[in-house]
């Protein structure tokens, strides 16, 4: 008897194979854990709008923008970074912001982070407002948590 003696098909270890029949890639089978899907929030697609980019006019995104160019006009987003080149001279809604650049009109947000390179000329309407040492702001601010319905 050889100890390189070969196997035959029946002493090999068997290996399972998980075959997924959907051709979209959904699976039949529930997520194992670590492959749960991310809240669909983390699927929002992000834009860039460069700084050698002028608009006239409005802006609507349902994802996150990372503004660097110039608007006259509204902007919509649900998440909006308005970073230090960027320029909106308008009315802004939005669930998040961060302004890093320069902002003037007007502006309703949930969370409003002015951050201290920032200037702001706006009147604000926010739940929560975060404000860095060196942050400009000029206008009138309202800043009311959102009151629960069981008050």
């Amino acid at each position: 008897m050889s100890i390189f003696a070969k196997q035959n098909e029946a002493n090999k270890p068997k290996t399972l194979e998980v075959i997924d029949d959907d051709p979209l890639g959904k699976s039949s089978r529930p997520p194992l854990p670590g492959e749960t899907p991310a809240p669909a929030r983390d699927k929002r697609q992000k834009s860039v709008v460069q700084s050698d980019l002028v608009i006239t006019g409005n802006l609507t995104t349902a994802g996150i923008l990372e503004f660097c160019g110039q608007i006259t006009g509204d902007l919509s987003a649900d998440t909006l970074f308005i970073m230090e080149d960027g320029h909106i001279n308008g009315k802004v809604s939005t669930k998040h912001i961060t302004v890093i650049g320069t902002l003037t009109g007007n502006l309703v947000a949930e969370d409003a982070t002015f951050k201290s390179k920032s200037a702001t000329k706006a009147d604000i309407q926010c739940e929560r407002v975060s404000v860095e040492a060196g942050a400009m702001i000029d206008g009138h601010m309202t800043c009311r948590p959102k009151r629960s319905t069981q008050d």
